[in-house]
């Protein structure tokens, strides 16, 4: 059987450190629910620099278009109860309107 391929939506900007630290939270969580989980911020990061505003847009990019390269099964967002960032919104919107369903789950859940 196929494993489904999920591209992972959670929060980078504000706290980074700890964002990025719970993005690999929730990486593990959806490889242990059998999934192969795309989280590209957490490859992005590493390289680009996100408090540079050109550099941030670049990264929000390259996840868009791994996104939409027809692959992925399934976006996972993870949020707390601030809801989706604005980044997530995007990645949201895209998604629905490539018929790629969307779950949604609490960061403290996992």
């Amino acid at each position: 059987m196929k494993q489904k391929v999920v591209y992972v939506a959670s929060r980078v900007r504000g706290s980074l450190q700890q964002n990025l630290a719970d993005a690999k939270k929730y990486c593990r969580y959806c490889a242990l629910q059998g999934a192969v989980p795309i989280v590209p911020h957490l490859m992005y990061v590493g390289a680009l620099n996100d408090e540079d505003p050109t550099e941030r847009k670049l990264g929000m990019s390259l996840g868009i278009t791994i996104l939409q390269a027809g692959f992925i099964d399934e976006l996972w967002t993870f949020t707390d109860s601030e809801g989706p960032s604005e980044g997530m919104k995007k990645e949201i919107e895209i998604a629905e309107e490539m018929n790629i369903p969307v779950h949604y789950f609490r960061k403290d859940s996992i």
